[in-house]
């Protein structure tokens, strides 16, 4: 593992665990701003380098990156919120009992659950309730296939 990877992960485990940075080791910003695209924590790798002093922060052409893909990674989350409550209420309306899981659960550790990306929100439903719970294709999209998702709705898989 390089310094840029090793400063990437340490990012992202001192964020979660709530400690505050103050300087950075010397990095290679653009990879560690192609390191932050790949795994789609732009949002959060942003967020954390805005903290640091001014003479710490990547070039101002990488900050304004960052900044933006923390934009992007808020306006989803508020999006993924809208549609996961609707799923919610479907689900609540039709007294069908549900059980939330993986990353939406993770994200509450997170000091700012927004900034926690996702593709998708996995959900639980006993068998007998997985027959009553047919939303139609409206309800359900693939991840192969996401044109079969409307924007104001949840991706299972």
């Amino acid at each position: 593992m390089n310094q840029t990877e090793q400063v990437f992960l340490s990012l992202l485990r001192d964020y979660v665990c709530g400690q505050k940075l103050k300087a950075l080791p010397t990095v290679d910003w653009q990879a560690l701003y192609n390191l932050a695209q790949s795994h789609n924590v732009t949002g959060l790798v942003g967020r954390i380098l805005a903290d640091l002093p001014t003479d710490h922060r990547p070039p101002k052409a990488l900050a304004v990156a960052f900044r933006q893909g923390m934009g992007q990674t808020l306006m989803a989350y508020e999006k993924r919120m809208a549609a996961v409550q609707v799923m919610e209420q479907t689900l609540t309306d039709a007294h069908i009992p549900y059980l939330t899981v993986k990353g939406a659960c993770t994200a509450a550790a997170y000091p700012d659950p927004s900034l926690r990306t996702c593709g998708d929100t996995d959900i639980v439903l006993t068998p007998e309730h997985q027959r009553e719970a047919d939303f139609g294709t409206a309800w359900f999209c693939q991840k192969s296939d996401p044109r079969r998702c409307g924007d104001a709705h949840p991706a299972w898989v």
